[in-house]
């Protein structure tokens, strides 16, 4: 579904990503772990198209990414989560889930696709008049993946789900995501919990220093005894 060959990109000409590879099958979930500054984050708004590479291909279904605004990528099927979640604290739930239909065209199409979001997260038809900054920490995130489905991606990108969360709602917008992608929706997460990704991905890259460092199976990344000093705190003996 994605693939991703050799892309280096960066900032100005400050190149964070060198030569990263990685790809992500239908209806597979996919983590992205590291340390900080590893190009976790930058690798994210590159496959989206905030960023553009400054070398490599970038496929998503066959068809190039490369170059393409995030509007475009978005149109071809793929959603993005900012870290922090990235909602529009000030307007209500309901007015952030038209905002994530606005490529839709019509309003009648925008309200047919908001009702089969309020049908996956009831929670938000008893609040779609709340403001959305009023809502916890854990259902602000759930609402930027619920505008994130609007458009119906085949594939959505997280940055960071579980960031700043108390662990009831990493355990609440964990289990949504394993629920989305039980209907068929693949998942690109990058996560700096990296029991929670383990637990739940079915494949793990490592980048470190904006290189791949590890790419394979999760069960096979908990053999590895640097990862597991470095990410699970467990000693290799």
């Amino acid at each position: 579904m994605l693939a991703i060959e050799g892309v280096s990109a960066g900032y100005g000409r400050l190149e964070i990503l060198h030569k990263v590879s990685l790809d992500v099958g239908p209806g597979e979930i996919v983590g992205i772990i590291g340390p900080n500054g590893a190009g976790k984050s930058t690798l994210l708004k590159t496959i989206f198209g905030y960023l553009p590479p400054f070398e490599g291909m970038i496929r998503f279904g066959g068809e190039t990414l490369a170059g393409l605004s995030p509007d475009r990528v978005m149109r071809r099927g793929i959603g993005y989560v900012a870290q922090a979640g990235g909602v529009f604290a000030h307007m209500s739930v309901h007015e952030n889930l038209v905002l994530g239909g606005y490529s839709l065209g019509t309003r009648r199409a925008i309200m047919t696709a908001i009702e089969r979001v309020y049908a996956l997260f009831p929670l938000f038809v008893k609040r779609a008049g709340q403001r959305a900054g009023s809502l916890s920490g854990g259902e602000q995130r759930a609402l930027a993946v619920a505008r994130t489905l609007i458009v119906s991606p085949k594939l959505i990108i997280l940055d960071e789900p579980s960031a700043a969360l108390a662990p009831r709602f990493i355990d609440e917008i964990y289990g949504t995501l394993v629920a989305l992608n039980r209907s068929g929706i693949a998942l690109l997460i990058v996560e700096q919990n990296v029991r929670r990704i383990l637990d739940v991905a079915q494949r793990v890259v490592v980048l470190d220093m904006g290189r791949n460092a590890f790419a394979g199976a999760s069960a096979e990344l908990r053999q590895f005894d640097r990862i597991r000093r470095l990410y699970l705190g467990e000693d290799a003996s």
